[in-house]
């Protein structure tokens, strides 16, 4: 008898021990970019390109990215494929590039072909910073999560709480800017990004008005979100 009850003391030790997969996930902050099997996200893409010969010209595209085959998934290190898809103007979904997203213990790296970005760190919090091109040849560059648990708002959407990930930020009012930074709502993914990279005139008559000489603008926009089963 005091065998038994030994095996269930420690059956009831070893339970109460147990956290739940799902909540350890979540405190970590892994749920800002759920890495699961047919997950999918949506965008709305706005597209500004200033030309040298100044004129502008603008389009709005559509592209799909998602969640599909399972690469690896250990205790440490989940990898899975991200498809990224445009819609073609017949209305299919067409592959367009293949992305390799990966989850480490501490951060989320988004790989395409050789070049491997740490997008976020975990677990975040305001003012967490690391280098996001650890993983590249090139010159360090620190992210900064300069948001968290807070309210974004886009035209007439609301997402809430987000994490906010500043990538670049300079902005320069005689030569120019280059800033990129990305909106992730928890329990959903990644929801908007903003890219700008642009030049402005430096001629006498233009020099510190912040008129563009060239560069570009990119917008994502989430518009839908799921998981096919």
């Amino acid at each position: 008898m005091r065998r038994f009850l030994g095996i269930f003391l420690l059956l009831g030790l070893g339970a109460c021990s147990l956290e739940p997969f799902e909540k350890d996930e979540a405190r970590l902050g892994y749920d800002y970019f759920p890495l699961e099997g047919g997950r999918y996200w949506e965008y709305t893409v706005v597209r500004t390109q200033y030309r040298i010969d100044k004129t502008i010209a603008q389009d709005t595209f559509q592209v799909r990215w998602q969640l599909e085959d399972t690469l690896l998934w250990t205790e440490e290190v989940k990898q899975m494929e991200l498809v990224s898809y445009s819609l073609s103007s017949s209305g299919a979904w067409q592959e367009d590039s293949l992305w390799i997203a990966e989850r480490r213990p501490n951060q989320l790296i988004l790989t395409r072909g050789t070049i491997s970005t740490i997008v976020l760190a975990f677990p975040p919090q305001t003012g967490l910073q690391w280098n996001g091109y650890a993983l590249q040849s090139a010159q360090e560059q620190l992210f900064e999560v300069t948001n968290s648990e807070n309210i974004f708002q886009y035209d007439t959407l609301t997402y809430t709480p987000v994490l906010e990930v500043l990538q670049r930020n300079y902005t320069d009012n005689v030569t120019g800017e280059d800033d990129y930074r990305e909106i992730f709502q928890k329990g959903v993914g990644l929801v908007y990004s903003e890219k700008n990279k642009t030049i402005y005139c430096s001629q006498e008559d233009c020099r510190g008005q912040q008129i563009i000489e060239f560069g570009e603008r990119l917008h994502y926009i989430l518009t839908a979100h799921g998981k096919e089963e």
